[in-house]
């Protein structure tokens, strides 16, 4: 509030500012719409200029801590979770939720955050939505996992992060199956225990598995260097905040992030999404808009049916939705959207998963 007013009320801001700029960055907008927004872009950041005097954590922490490289991985589904994927969004449900169809008593009514979870299961694991007779052959996640898990280093420990604790299940098998010590550490774990769990895991672990809500509540876990977002949370800042866990004071080794998303799913689009948002985000100054969504609830209500629609489609033959829609973009995008560390890495990890060809 050092200067009210200054960009108007909250409608004419999203009709003046946010709006064309959010618009400027979809993908196929033309020359004059980009140019619009371009325009009012600058004119936001001309306005608060100077009133903004601020340091991010990330700038402070990358001149005190070991550098922190971060690898968005597009992940193809399996076949069979490909079947299952189009099954579900053939749905009733789904399609009376996008208005594809009229309501009818015999489709379930089904709100657009169960939906998003239950097309998130189904991207982490097959075996979440049905039976199959090998849940890592099934499910591609779990093949990048436990390649990546076998090229990591014996004085090196990973935390493996994810909002779901069916998903944290199947993975403690593959690790019980791969013969790997693995602890544990989740929303339900008693406080009591946590010291205890994370204390062993930074003097003696390999593998941490990690809730995503346990991950919000200020651990040091900077024992482990790598740390794998099976799955991502609608709000950023959860990620971020998780991301903290092992990049913080007291990390002596570079780290590494990998972010699992599954190629053409909701999980791009949701990756779409909050990349825009937070380069408006960027524009006004702030580290991220996450304040303002604090769950997909509150912010699919938000959503437009057009917008649910395209969340809620598959595309199938793509090797990357993400890259495909950069290249279409008219304008100016950050450096790192363009850069493909398939190419170039020499991390481990990443090498020995490509090897599964599940890698885009």
């Amino acid at each position: 509030f050092a200067a009210p007013g200054l960009l108007g009320d909250l409608d004419s801001f999203r009709k003046i500012y946010s709006g064309p700029i959010e618009k400027a960055s979809e993908r196929g907008a033309k020359e004059e719409v980009v140019r619009i927004g371009n325009a009012r872009r600058e004119e936001v950041g001309r306005l608060i200029g100077p009133f903004i005097h601020s340091r991010k954590a990330d700038e402070i922490n990358a001149s005190l801590l070991p550098p922190k490289t971060e690898y968005v991985v597009f992940v193809r589904l399996s076949e069979v979770q490909k079947g299952l994927y189009v099954d579900q969004l053939k749905q009733k449900s789904m399609l009376s939720m996008l208005g594809r169809i009229g309501k009818t008593q015999d489709a379930e009514s089904i709100s657009p955050l169960q939906a998003i979870q239950t097309l998130q299961k189904l991207c982490n694991a097959a075996a979440l939505a049905t039976e199959v007779s090998d849940p890592v052959a099934s499910s591609s996640k779990l093949a990048v996992l436990r390649a990546m898990f076998r090229a990591l280093a014996n004085d090196e420990r990973i935390v493996v992060v994810s909002g779901f604790t069916t998903t944290l299940d199947l993975i403690a098998k593959l690790c019980e199956s791969e013969h790997l010590k693995y602890d544990r550490l989740q929303g339900s774990t008693p406080p009591k225990e946590r010291t205890s769990i994370v204390r062993t895991f930074n003097n003696s672990g390999k593998i941490l598995l990690l809730s995503t809500k346990a991950g919000g509540v200020g651990l040091n876990l900077v024992g482990a260097n790598r740390l794998v977002l099976v799955d991502s949370s609608w709000n950023p800042a959860h990620d971020l905040q998780a991301q903290a866990r092992v990049w913080r004071e007291g990390q002596t080794k570079p780290c590494s992030i990998y972010r699992l998303l599954s190629t053409g799913t909701i999980e791009e689009r949701m990756f779409q999404r909050q990349e825009l948002k937070g380069a408006l985000a960027r524009t006004l100054g702030f580290k991220s808009t996450s304040g303002n969504n604090n769950s997909a609830g509150s912010s699919s209500s938000t959503f437009t049916q057009a917008e649910l629609r395209d969340l809620f489609s598959y595309v199938k033959d793509t090797r990357c939705d993400t890259a495909d829609r950069i290249a279409a973009m008219t304008g100016e995008t950050p450096d790192r959207w363009r850069v493909d560390a398939s190419t170039t890495t020499t991390d481990p990890l990443l090498i020995n998963a490509m090897r599964s060809d599940l890698i885009s």
